[in-house]
């Protein structure tokens, strides 16, 4: 009784999912988009990063299909999707450049002075950061910090994370410096002879 139950379990699952990839194939680009972004979330807060990368890459294919594709808010978001993952699969150098990407693109779109043109400053800085360019990673913290203040409530967790980044930026400056002993200052004073 259990494998016939189990079997049909299983012929109900495969019919729902032949159901929702038929209504997947009737959805516009943009709901295409939004699905794949979507998985891509769900795999990598599940662990899995090489499916989110896949489904996070099929999305910018969708992106780059559409009729008239320039850079945009979508784009900077997958670049931005896309340089996450990558940082979690240790690949620091791509995700640096995605990261720059989506940067570049919120500057453009929606100015310097944008929130989310501040958030991408700041996952540029903490992509720095482990790339262990301290100095760079502060001038980005430093830029989207001064944004979030003006913008944002005080007590907002973007400010807090900010401060705390740049805490941490500047402890790595300071590590492993090595402070030169300084000799003793010469006497001044002439010796009465």
């Amino acid at each position: 009784a259990q494998i016939k139950f189990d079997k049909e379990r299983e012929r109900k699952r495969q019919e729902k999912i032949q159901a929702l990839h038929h209504v997947y194939q009737l959805l516009p680009i943009e709901g295409k988009i939004f699905i794949q972004l979507r998985l891509s979330s769900i795999y990598e807060s599940a662990g899995d990063d090489e499916k989110a990368l896949a489904s996070a890459l099929h999305a910018l294919k969708f992106v780059q299909t559409l009729p008239v594709y320039t850079d945009n808010i979508i784009t900077a978001t997958i670049y931005e999707a896309i340089g996450t993952i990558y940082a979690h699969l240790a690949q620091l150098d791509y995700a640096s450049d995605y990261y720059f990407k989506a940067l570049e693109i919120r500057e453009m779109m929606l100015n310097t002075e944008h929130v989310d043109t501040a958030t991408a400053m700041h996952n540029v800085g903490c992509i720095l950061h482990m790339l262990e360019k301290p100095n760079d990673a502060m001038v980005c913290y430093y830029k989207a910090l001064e944004v979030f203040k003006r913008l944002l409530p005080a007590s907002h967790p973007r400010i807090e994370t900010c401060e705390s980044n740049v805490k941490r930026s500047k402890e790595m400056q300071f590590k492993g410096l090595v402070v030169p002993t300084v000799p003793p200052l010469a006497s001044t004073s002439k010796k009465k002879a």
